[in-house]
């Protein structure tokens, strides 16, 4: 590691930490954000229709556009997806079908 690396890296851990609250137990706790959480509910909707697992950046175009007519970047995803050796064919046909 470079010294300029470890210099940032340091001062974010530093600002972090100043972020973090403590309980009166010293233990961490962060509240989800409500988006994370209706995401996560959704995204596990989606993902309970399939038998594999489809990445988030699929999941994220499906939830971000589900009221669209237009899927043509979900299906330039899902290409991108079969390229990268993410799903296969067969399990991009299977999302197609659906969405």
């Amino acid at each position: 590691m470079t010294k300029e690396f470890k210099k940032t890296f340091s001062s974010r851990l530093e600002e972090f930490e100043d972020t973090l609250l403590f309980n009166t137990n010293s233990s961490i706790h962060i509240e989800m954000p409500e988006e994370v959480k209706i995401w996560k509910q959704k995204a596990s909707k989606i993902q309970s229709r399939f038998d594999f697992a489809i990445p988030n950046y699929i999941l994220d175009e499906i939830i971000e556009h589900e009221d669209s007519t237009c899927k043509d970047n979900l299906y330039y995803l899902i290409n991108c997806a079969v390229m990268n050796n993410r799903i296969t064919l067969e399990n991009a046909k299977r999302i197609r079908e659906i969405y």
